[in-house]
């Protein structure tokens, strides 16, 4: 997954878990269980697809244009640490 679409999907799954858990703190069960679903799948795709395309690396929350481990931007090339091609 290129690191521009992780991003995006990290937005998305972000806003989804506040609505979901707004819900939550209101009373509702399924949203509650939504929202822990989602809390889950947001760490397991962060730890898996939030990497430097060129070197691998984990970003954290670098959210930064460039690399902190490599100095590359990070803006094409595929996630599983070799560059695109």
């Amino acid at each position: 997954m290129k690191y521009k679409t992780w991003n995006k999907l990290a937005i998305i799954l972000l806003i989804l878990e506040i609505i979901f858990g707004y819900f939550f703190i209101s009373g509702s069960r399924w949203s509650g269980l939504l929202f822990l679903i989602l809390m889950a799948v947001s760490i397991v795709s962060d730890l898996l697809f939030n990497r430097c395309p060129h070197c691998g690396r984990h970003l954290g929350r670098s959210g930064g244009p460039y690399c902190r481990y490599c100095g590359e931007e990070l803006d094409e090339g595929e996630s599983n640490g070799k560059e695109q091609k």
